[in-house]
């Protein structure tokens, strides 16, 4: 974890003990790095709560980089939920 960063470390320790990370504190890009370490030490809950705190809290603008992000981790259900919410069409 030599590579973490203070903020990304402090927000896994805090769910580690809470369950969950004050969502004031998180942005897209805290939250990417949350996922990346939760993807590193596996942990699924983690991974999860990441993952829906980048598709409830992007906007179209960040769609491009979220789809590269899943890729990048091969984040099948990633790559569905944005699907879901911003591509779905009504018939």
């Amino acid at each position: 974890m030599d590579d973490t960063d203070s903020l990304t470390l402090s927000h896994f320790v805090e769910y580690l003990y809470v369950g969950s990370v004050k969502n004031s504190t998180l942005d897209l890009g805290s939250a990417m790095s949350l996922y990346a370490i939760a993807h590193r030490c596996s942990i699924l809950d983690l991974i999860n709560y990441s993952r829906q705190f980048l598709v409830l809290n992007m906007d179209c603008r960040d769609i491009d980089e979220i789809l590269r992000f899943a890729n990048l981790y091969e984040d099948r259900s990633l790559k569905i939920m944005i699907d879901y919410f911003f591509y779905q069409t009504e018939d």
